[in-house]
């Protein structure tokens, strides 16, 4: 998902997410492992993976990146988290033609 894109999220239509999905995201956006989220949250590691399917769909993202970048737009994890860093540089760094 382009920068463009992030805005666009934020101002277009409410995208809705229940609490599990933000929590969900807010972990993964932090670094943490599917498992290490089952571990964390009482589930099983099928049950994180078809949570993170379900914000990806709800997103409209299809890679960890976008879901990572949606989690800092809507400041789900701190953008100067270790992962959030490393994201909003990846971004930074596209070329205009991959955007």
């Amino acid at each position: 998902m382009p920068p463009e894109a992030l805005c666009l999220v934020r101002d277009g239509p409410m995208i809705k997410l229940t609490a599990r999905q933000k929590v969900i995201i807010s972990l993964i956006a932090s670094g943490l492992t599917s498992e290490e989220i089952a571990a964390r949250l009482s589930i099983t590691r099928s049950g994180v993976s078809a949570h993170r399917d379900k914000i990806l769909d709800n997103i409209g993202g299809d890679s960890l990146l976008d879901m990572v970048a949606y989690a800092i737009a809507e400041d789900l994890v701190p953008p100067d988290s270790v992962i959030g860093m490393a994201v909003a540089l990846r971004l930074s760094l596209r070329s205009p033609a991959k955007r």
